[in-house]
């Protein structure tokens, strides 16, 4: 986040809320990239005391911890399974990094949500937390890194944990510091210098250019598709993965072939 962006969003809020002929307080926590902004008709900023986000903020209460341990799980799990497959290990592009978030996001509980909007105090009933032993990222977080572990001690230090695993990050600064003339100007030149000396590596290795996202072909789909109704014989959800993998198939074909015909409309 930077303080432009943050300010051309606000001022799009206000200009929606002006036509609708309403007026709102919208509440924002204290950081560097929110500042306090001027000539805002139908909306007021109402900062949060400074160091109250841990507190007050539903998502800090276990929703962004949740979905880190998933999606941490996931990335564990990619290198595990390149080292059963004795690949190298895998570098997660930008494009692999979104899809991941997306799927984890999917695998936060509706529960989990909750109890972290109690557990900030903002429900209707003032009910306190529901402990769900059955949705807990972090022990499968755990698990993973036992199994990644046990194929490779060099690859998972001892004291390396779950928790440790999803705070890690939690001092990385995510938002775009206040700059003026002179360290703007800096900023540019040492970008300016960094670029010429990594150019001839970026156009030789090619490595460091994100992947673009292809539509995989037809038999590859239909590969994965017998490799799913393989995997389906074997659990105890059988039919419910098997009517999931019939679904899939309908909606491809369906959509294959509306694709199809709006192809022969432009060509005949």
């Amino acid at each position: 986040m930077s303080s432009e962006i943050f300010e051309e969003w606000v001022r799009k809020v206000d200009q929606k809320f002006r036509v609708d002929g309403r007026k709102i307080a919208l509440i924002v926590d204290n950081c560097p990239a929110h500042p306090t902004l001027s000539n805002l008709t139908n909306e007021q900023l109402v900062f949060l005391a400074p160091n109250t986000t841990a507190i007050l903020q539903p998502l800090d209460q276990g929703v962004i911890c949740s979905l880190k341990a998933y999606y941490r799980g996931k990335v564990v799990r990619l290198i595990s399974r390149a080292l059963e497959e004795k690949k190298p290990c895998p570098k997660i592009s930008v494009l692999q990094g979104m899809k991941l978030l997306a799927d984890s996001w999917e695998l936060v509980s509706k529960e989990t949500i909750v109890n972290c909007f109690r557990k900030a105090g903002i429900t209707p009933d003032g009910q306190q937390a529901v402990i769900d032993d059955s949705d807990d990222p972090f022990k499968d977080l755990q698990e993973s890194l036992n199994n990644l572990r046990k194929a490779d001690s060099s690859m998972v230090p001892s004291d390396v944990t779950a928790t440790a695993l999803v705070i890690l990050d939690n001092n990385v600064i995510a938002t775009a510091p206040e700059m003026n003339e002179d360290d703007i100007v800096s900023r540019l030149k040492n970008q300016e210098n960094e670029e010429e000396e990594s150019g001839d590596e970026e156009i030789q290795g090619g490595e460091m250019f994100d992947p673009v996202a292809e539509m995989p072909s037809r038999s590859a789909i239909e590969s994965a598709l017998e490799v799913l109704k393989d995997a389906a014989m074997f659990s105890d959800k059988s039919g419910q993965m098997k009517r999931a993998i019939f679904d899939f198939e309908r909606l491809y074909e369906s959509d294959r072939a509306e694709s199809l015909k709006h192809i022969f409309k432009i060509l005949y």
